[in-house]
């Protein structure tokens, strides 16, 4: 996932030096340029997501590792720690 961050990061960075040469030049930013320079926006913030989906994830089962064994409550019969996983 890494290594798929840095290739969008040169894209991206690429993409924002031709940009800002045609600004100076005066020209405007070509459609297919712009399409990729969205299409990289959009990878780079799936990655963000997904890590930090992953961070959150990671997070709940440390505490739960750390914590006491959960304790059924009498309403429903999920565990605690499966109940956090699904809370926005």
């Amino acid at each position: 996932m890494h290594k798929l961050w840095f290739v969008l990061y040169k894209e991206r960075n690429l993409l924002l030096t031709a940009k800002q040469k045609l600004r100076r030049n005066q020209r405007p930013m070509t459609g297919s340029e712009e399409f990729r320079y969205i299409k990289v926006k959009r990878s780079m913030a799936g990655i963000k997501h997904v890590l930090k989906e992953r961070k959150k994830i990671d997070q709940i089962l440390r505490s739960a590792a750390t914590s006491e064994p959960p304790v059924m409550s009498s309403t429903t019969s999920v565990p605690p720690l499966q109940q956090q996983q699904f809370k926005n």
